[in-house]
């Protein structure tokens, strides 16, 4: 049995984002593989973890000293968005097979620290802190996933730039499938079944005969929930019986930073528009794992409207998932691969970037042709077979047992973790002083 040790970098348990989700489901079903033996190290309290076959385990405040002991105990470590730097130029020192997960970290730290306006000294050096990580991350990984074919292709054009590509590589495998490979996420393999009676009862406003649509999740500043908005209030000029509920705006690890700055000029939008309260509903607190399907099947249809930038390119907007398990149109907007996904099988309408016109558009269309949401929503309910969490697993599963690749941390590399020391302590003495002169 080879002995797995699966380090997420966000909460796993009863609340929990796609990350957790992520690492909640690779253990569950490496564990029922059967091949493997399953730990499972996460931020949060591990008694939160309840998962037939995988231990769980908490993070130590030193965590490095935590991987140095630890990681003779373990033949594989697949760490989300990697280690801290010292474990990683440690392990790759050692016999450990190191996967590390970069679900597109990279664009989407860029979109929230280029969103900033006019960012500072400090801001600056938390980025040149942040690259030189990342750069790290790449050096000393013997393996890479991503969550699809365009982030595989981002994240070989990366290793080749760091030259962590060896002529040794090609001849273990000329695809490169040893090095990289793509590990979406899945929907379970059984359709959602509610667990109240009315699940529209706690949707304020619902009526029996309305149009739910539901935007599930924190609204992040690479969104689009402006353009939904204007649509919204186009739609509830001539009518009322469409509603859109935004649910679970407060992220539950507040390491996050609480409330994005898009939520805030989204809520204020929708008052300014006269949309709040009436036809557009939002609620901060976040939703169960355990109890998403209910507020998924009291909708009509799952909305996701996102800005044109580069972590679109390479994002794969995991509630589009849930979405597709409650066998709910889609409504999205254009690019990325879950969204090539809805339009190249018919599930639901994709819209152009920031057309107001065409997102009233679409969810009309599907709001006002039964026979045709009727349709779209049978082919919601065949496709999902084919996006279960046993099928997203296996290319992990293969990356697994692929031949090691070798790597080494020189001194290249060292240099590299000391010039990221260095970055981030630049960074922490350009930090503004607390009122009161505390930082």
């Amino acid at each position: 049995m080879k002995r797995v040790l699966l380090a997420p970098n966000d909460f796993v348990g009863e609340k929990m984002a796609a990350p957790g989700i992520r690492y909640f489901h690779f253990a569950r079903e490496l564990a029922r593989d059967g091949r493997f033996a399953v730990t499972l190290m996460v931020t949060n309290d591990p008694w939160e973890v309840q998962l037939e076959g995988v231990r769980a385990i908490g993070t130590l405040p030193r965590r490095h000293r935590q991987i140095r002991d630890i990681a003779s105990s373990f033949d594989v470590i697949v760490a989300q968005g990697g280690l801290d730097c010292r474990s990683m130029v440690f392990l790759a020192g050692t016999g450990v097979r190191t996967i590390y997960d970069l679900y597109a970290p990279f664009f989407e730290m860029l979109t929230f620290q280029g969103g900033l306006d006019a960012p500072g000294t400090e801001q600056r050096l938390r980025w040149e802190a942040y690259c030189l990580r990342h750069r790290i991350v790449l050096s000393t990984g013997r393996a890479f996933i991503g969550a699809s074919t365009a982030q595989r292709h981002a994240l070989l054009g990366a290793l080749a730039a760091v030259g962590r590509i060896s002529l040794d590589d090609h001849r273990l495998d000329p695809t490169l499938g040893h090095l990289v490979a793509a590990v979406g996420l899945g929907v379970d393999v059984d359709p959602p079944r509610a667990t109240i009676d009315d699940v529209r009862a706690a949707l304020p406003g619902a009526r029996a005969d309305d149009r739910i649509l539901i935007w599930p999740g924190n609204l992040w500043d690479w969104f689009d929930p402006e353009t939904l908005m204007r649509a919204m209030a186009q739609i509830s000029a001539t009518r009322n019986d469409i509603k859109l509920y935004c649910l679970g705006l407060r992220h539950p690890n507040s390491g996050y930073g609480g409330e994005t700055t898009a939520t805030g000029r989204t809520i204020r939008l929708a008052e300014e528009l006269g949309v709040k309260d009436r036809t557009v509903f939002f609620d901060f607190e976040w939703i169960s794992y355990g109890e998403r399907q209910n507020y998924l099947l009291a909708a009509d249809i799952g909305i996701n409207i996102h800005s044109r930038h580069v972590e679109t390119t390479f994002a794969y907007r995991t509630r589009i998932l849930d979405y597709i398990w409650a066998a709910l149109p889609v409504v999205t907007t254009e690019g990325g691969g879950l969204s090539d996904l809805v339009d190249r099988n018919g599930l639901g309408r994709t819209v152009r970037f920031g057309d107001v016109a065409d997102c009233a558009r679409a969810i009309l269309e599907l709001c006002d042709d039964p026979v045709e949401y009727a349709r779209v929503r049978e082919r919601v309910a065949v496709f999902r077979q084919q996006l279960t969490w046993q099928h997203a697993i296996e290319p992990l599963v293969e990356l697994i047992e692929a031949p090691q690749s070798p790597v080494k941390a020189g001194a290249s590399v060292r240099a590299l973790a000391l010039q990221y020391a260095r970055a981030r302590v630049r960074a922490a003495a350009r930090r503004p002083a607390a009122p009161g002169g505390r930082s």
